[in-house]
């Protein structure tokens, strides 16, 4: 069922989608995307690979809030009482807004993969979940960036399982 809503990719009906990016920009928290227009950009960008289907899953529960903070990479955070949480670390905000922003890309997807396939609520082994969201980025269109992304990382039997799916996604959808 996941595979077959992002083959709907190109839906006439938007709906899910617009009020999923209203939900984003209109909270206080996420205003400092508004303020970059690079950031904008890549945001838009992202919001433009995410199918209706998708969207309308992802707006059943808490608004998603994309917080700046000190550190590495990205990570989603179970929702409070108000929203998701996705932190983005200064590499990631830095490749948001360079002419290259298909790695930020990446990772907001992946985090977004975390939030839709609601692993915060299940009791799941931690490497299926990075898995489950990595194929999420790759159905965005995203699975060569994150790939890139993950090989320039430390080596561990982690990265080599995760480089492998994405691989193994990428080469059934290129046949």
């Amino acid at each position: 069922m996941f595979t077959q809503l992002f083959k709907k990719h190109h839906s006439k009906n938007k709906n899910n989608l617009v009020e999923f990016k209203k939900r984003i920009i209109e909270l206080p928290e996420n205003s400092w995307i508004l303020e970059d227009r690079f950031i904008m950009a890549s945001f838009k960008d992202l919001f433009e690979r995410i199918p209706d289907q998708v969207a309308a899953k992802l707006l059943k529960d808490f608004p998603i809030a994309f917080l700046k903070a000190s550190g590495r990479y990205a990570c989603a955070l179970s929702a409070n009482d108000r929203f998701h949480i996705i932190i983005l670390f200064p590499e990631v905000i830095k490749s948001l807004k360079g002419p290259r922003n298909y790695e930020g890309l990446a990772i907001l997807a992946h985090e977004l993969g975390h939030l839709y396939h609601e692993h915060s609520k299940k009791n799941i082994d931690p490497l299926l979940a990075q898995i489950e969201a990595d194929l999420f980025a790759c159905k965005l269109g995203l699975g060569h960036e994150l790939q890139d992304f993950l090989l320039e990382g430390e080596e561990s039997i982690e990265k080599r399982v995760r480089v492998a799916k994405i691989t193994a996604y990428l080469l059934t959808k290129e046949h």
